[in-house]
């Protein structure tokens, strides 16, 4: 399709009683409106993020230098029972594929018909929203559409047409891309400090001759990343 859209519904396993209930979200969301960057710097673990650092320095000097490669037991032993918190159970995803459509969900009117698509696809009334919440998932793009149309839309008289009941959040995929992209702005320099320092160099010095950071491929982009950081961590025993 050159546009439109082609929506999957993913059945969510082991959710706690009552976590998707629309009053307890709304109590819970305004808690989290007074939170401070102090309050979150509280509940980090700084010794728990040192270790991963360590280990993760650990694991690319003993994939490289022969002489290290001993070590990659413990090293992995260290990751997976030392350092792990919150251990995800493997699991076999229930998925069904909805009928595509020629919706653009790129405007906020189209993202408004993607979700009255899903809904009635789902055979769902108008009046099931009153208790009802629905996670949606997407891209950047697709989360902000959603936020806007909610914000358009939050004096409206029913549950349904406020939409208070979707849900919108980044895929991990696209919140990755992202990051990525971000990465590159930062330090891809601009003509005064071509060749000079940042990934640019970096790009010369491994021979990579095809990098856009203005598309930003994310395959070949993240892979340059990994193997500059790879680099300078080698960089660094030397």
């Amino acid at each position: 399709m050159h546009t439109g859209t082609a929506s999957t519904v993913l059945v969510m396993e082991d959710v706690p009683e009552g976590a998707m209930d629309p009053a307890t979200l709304t109590r819970r969301l305004h808690l989290h409106s007074r939170l401070t960057f102090e309050d979150l710097e509280k509940d980090l673990d700084h010794d728990h993020i040192q270790g991963i650092g360590e280990a993760t320095l650990l694991s690319i000097w003993a994939k490289y230098i022969p002489c290290l490669k001993v070590f990659t037991p413990t090293i992995q032993k260290r990751f997976s029972e030392d350092l792990k918190k919150h251990p995800l159970r493997l699991r076999k995803s229930q998925y069904y594929p909805l009928e595509t459509s020629d919706i653009d969900e790129s405007t906020t009117s189209g993202a408004q018909e993607v979700l009255k698509d899903i809904t009635s696809q789902l055979g769902l009334k108008k009046e099931d929203f009153d208790e009802l919440l629905i996670p949606v998932a997407g891209d950047l793009l697709t989360v902000d559409r959603i936020k806007k149309l909610k914000a358009y839309t939050t004096t409206d008289t029913t549950t349904y047409n406020r939409y208070s009941w979707a849900l919108p959040w980044v895929q991990l995929w696209h919140m990755k891309w992202a990051a990525l992209r971000a990465i590159f702005h930062t330090h891809w320099p601009g003509m005064i400090g071509k060749g000079l320092c940042g990934l640019q160099a970096d790009g010369d010095t491994l021979g990579r001759k095809n990098l856009n950071p203005k598309k930003c491929d994310f395959y070949s982009h993240s892979d340059f990343v990994f193997d500059t950081f790879e680099a300078l961590c080698l960089g660094a025993l030397r």
